[in-house]
């Protein structure tokens, strides 16, 4: 696996910035784990807990997104 990070990525869901790991290979194809994840708010970043069930169902949703971002930067 690949670490990454994505410094911004604005989303419908908000503003965030994520790193940890992901893999593209075809031994794992699309592949995301997430080390660390904060979202942008009126007073900056702050930091998610990665473990809590409402940020895994946000995770959920930006994993296509986040995964689409990082393919991009392959090109």
């Amino acid at each position: 696996m690949n670490e990454f990070t994505i410094s911004r990525i604005d989303t419908d869901l908000g503003v965030f910035r994520v790193s940890g790991f992901w893999c593209n290979k075809d031994i794992a194809p699309l592949a995301l784990e997430v080390a660390l994840i904060e979202v942008m708010s009126t007073d900056g970043w702050l930091v998610l807990n990665p473990s809590t069930n409402a940020v895994v169902t946000l995770l959920d949703s930006l994993s296509p997104m986040l995964l689409e971002h990082l393919q991009a930067r392959l090109l």
